[in-house]
C-alpha cells in the first residue's frame, strides 16, 4: 500500500512540473516618459485567446478626473499585442496617466460579462 502511495505521489508531481505554465496577462510601455509628438509603444503579452474572450483589447488613459481612449488592438494567436501611439496636446493634458488595457471574455456558466483588466504608468511632459 505504502508503494502504491509513493508512486501516485511522485506521478502527481511529475504530471504539476509537465504541466505548461499559464502566463499571467501583462502591459507594458516604453517608454514610460514621453514629450508631445514622442512615439509610445504599449505591448501585451499572455493574454487569453479562445472562444469566450473578443480578440480585440481597449486601450484607454486614465486620471482622477480624465478619460482618453487611445484605441482598440488585436490580440495575436500566441496572447500577444503592440500598438504605436503619439500624444498630441489638443487630445490630452501632461502628467501622470494610468494606461489601462481591458479584454471582454464571457462566463461560461450563464454568459455575464468577466473582463481582465491591467495598467501602466506613463507620463506626459511638454
Amino acid at each position: 500500500m505504502r508503494r502504491v502511495l509513493v508512486c501516485v505521489l511522485v506521478l502527481a508531481v511529475a504530471g504539476v512540473a509537465a504541466a505548461p505554465a499559464v502566463a499571467a496577462p501583462r502591459l507594458t510601455v516604453s517608454p514610460a516618459r514621453v514629450v508631445y509628438g514622442d512615439h509610445v509603444v504599449f505591448r501585451g503579452g499572455g493574454w487569453p485567446v479562445f472562444e469566450s474572450c473578443s480578440r480585440l483589447v481597449s486601450l484607454t488613459l486614465r486620471t482622477g478626473r480624465d478619460t482618453y481612449a487611445i484605441g482598440r488592438v488585436h490580440i495575436a494567436r500566441n496572447g500577444t499585442f503592440r500598438h504605436r501611439w503619439a500624444p498630441r496636446a489638443a487630445a490630452v493634458g501632461t502628467g501622470v496617466w494610468r494606461v489601462v488595457a481591458r479584454l471582454r471574455c464571457e462566463s461560461g456558466e450563464d454568459g455575464s460579462a468577466l473582463y481582465v483588466r491591467r495598467d501602466a504608468t506613463l507620463r506626459i511632459e511638454a
